[in-house]
């Protein structure tokens, strides 16, 4: 149902969000020493 809702809102966003994250994976996390 979840799943399908998002697929009938943004099919074509939703398929530009994976292939985005798949060849653009999200940066890595910043080390502890950075944050506060």
């Amino acid at each position: 149902m979840k799943a399908s809702f998002q697929n009938s809102k943004n099919d074509s966003a939703s398929l530009a969000k994976q292939c985005h994250f798949r060849v653009f994976p999200p940066p890595p996390p910043p080390p502890p020493e950075v944050l506060p």
